[in-house]
């Protein structure tokens, strides 16, 4: 038995007196199939009837193609020293500008794309040196909740 169940048992006394207070509980709840005239029943909403998720859209596929091509045409034309900082200022970036995008998301706020890519560029130009305090100001403009 759980701890509330435990609590309940204690309440209640006996075993006969453990299964009333039960079944007064399964009907309070609704579980037992049959809704209280105190309760309406639960409407539960599963998903949109309306919008059907049809996978990426074309936009998104030529953007990711351009980028890939992109990508490779770089890193063939730099030197692999100045490529590898570039790649991995990026990557830096875009992981810092998480935490602007976690904090947008949990503030409901519409900064959090932005900060998220404007990391990554920083990171891309600077590394680390400017993605940090570019993450931080995003953070705390996110923060205030104002966009």
């Amino acid at each position: 038995m759980c701890g509330s169940q435990v609590a309940g048992a204690e309440l209640a006394g006996t075993t006969g007196e453990w299964e009333k207070w039960r079944e007064v509980r399964r009907r309070i709840s609704g579980e037992d199939g049959m809704t209280s005239p105190s309760r309406p029943s639960p409407k539960v909403v599963v998903g949109s009837a309306t919008k059907a998720d049809t996978g990426p859209k074309a936009g998104q596929v030529l953007g990711a193609a351009v980028g890939a091509a992109l990508g490779a045409a770089v890193m063939r034309v730099l030197p692999r020293e100045v490529a590898a900082r570039l790649l991995g200022g990026a990557l830096a970036g875009l992981l810092v500008g998480l935490l602007p995008a976690y904090a947008a998301k949990r503030k409901g706020s519409k900064g959090g794309k932005t900060a998220f890519w404007c990391c990554g560029l920083a990171g891309l130009l600077l590394g680390l040196v400017l993605a940090v305090p570019v993450s931080l100001g995003y953070t705390w403009w996110v923060s205030r909740g104002e966009t």
